[in-house]
């Protein structure tokens, strides 16, 4: 970490109050402070994940993962947010597309998070080249916030922060989560391969960056019989939250669904399968809490979350 960000955690910490209230001796806990005033850094959760933040978990930054061992009591109530967001992407390169879908390419430990690194090949499928067009949809469904107002160290994990840090790091991490937003997201890809560049610029070269798959299907569907003959359209879709399973009706999240351009009117029904699910059935997923999970979490170095009495 460079020195500015170090001062900025120290600042934080200094700034903070002693409002939290403070666990009681039947708590077994021991009180490190309060996050409300603390500085946060924010992460997203990918859709294959292997850990969910939840409260009283700690986060490694060395690894990028969630520590999977409860080590704090934490103060998290909830707090209403709810929206919802639908909007159309086109030609990305893998930045964007990752950002898009909320994929940190950067993070070298991240690729030992995702099982099956699905969150990797989605963003390849929503990635344009010289050769193909991509349309990404993404729908959000935004739930409450679980923001934490007071943090406590178990007190068998501050002890053991104190005479086996290393120990300590491995179990509990070296942040702690200090918000996690509940929600759920929807990614579709609407891909089109092209048999040249030249091709593809002929057929969508007057396409809008915020083009839908009618936009694009409708500029398909002006191309000769032999050029058909040689563009392939492939669908691909993730879902975090919700019901996953009404997803597999229109298109299997575990495989890119394929049809050739010659089938044109194929093609297009599934792609407006796909929007109708995201803009009809989707939202209608969430009427109970327990259909949203964590899609963001906030994080901050235990030092910019310690008061003056802290361990």
């Amino acid at each position: 970490m460079n020195r500015t960000l170090t001062a900025l955690f120290a600042a934080a910490a200094t700034a903070l109050t002693a409002a939290c209230a403070v666990p009681t001796e039947e708590s077994n806990a021991t009180e490190i402070g309060c996050v409300e005033d603390a500085l946060t850094i924010r992460h997203q959760v990918a859709p294959d994940a292997m850990q969910l933040p939840a409260a009283g978990l700690g986060y490694n930054t060395r690894s990028g993962q969630v520590a999977a061992t409860a080590c704090l009591d934490v103060d998290m109530p909830a707090r209403g947010n709810q929206s919802s967001d639908v909007r159309f992407s086109s030609q990305m390169d893998t930045a964007q597309a990752s950002s898009a879908l909320s994929i940190d390419v950067d993070a070298k430990a991240h690729y030992g998070i995702y099982e099956g690194q699905g969150s990797f090949k989605m963003a390849r499928e929503a990635t344009s080249s010289s050769g193909s067009y991509t349309i990404l949809l993404n729908a959000s469904q935004l739930g409450p916030l679980l923001q934490s107002n007071r943090i406590a160290l178990a007190a068998d994990k501050a002890e053991l922060r104190k005479s086996d840090p290393a120990t300590f790091l491995r179990t509990c991490g070296d942040q702690v989560v200090t918000s996690i937003q509940l929600g759920s997201r929807l990614n579709i890809a609407y891909r089109v391969s092209f048999a040249s560049d030249e091709l593809k610029q002929q057929l969508t070269g007057s396409l809008s960056a915020s083009a839908g798959f009618g936009e694009l299907s409708t500029k398909l569907a002006k191309a000769s019989s032999s050029q058909k003959k040689s563009i392939t359209i492939s669908l691909s879709a993730t879902q975090l939250g919700g019901d996953p399973s009404q997803l597999t009706k229109v298109i299997d999240p575990k495989s890119a669904v394929t049809c050739s351009g010659d089938d044109l009117d194929a093609c297009i029904q599934l792609a407006q399968g796909a929007l109708a699910y995201a803009s009809d059935s989707y939202p209608k997923q969430f009427g109970t809490r327990d259909a949203y999970v964590p899609v963001s979490f906030s994080t901050a170095e235990y030092s910019a979350v310690e008061n003056e009495t802290g361990t």
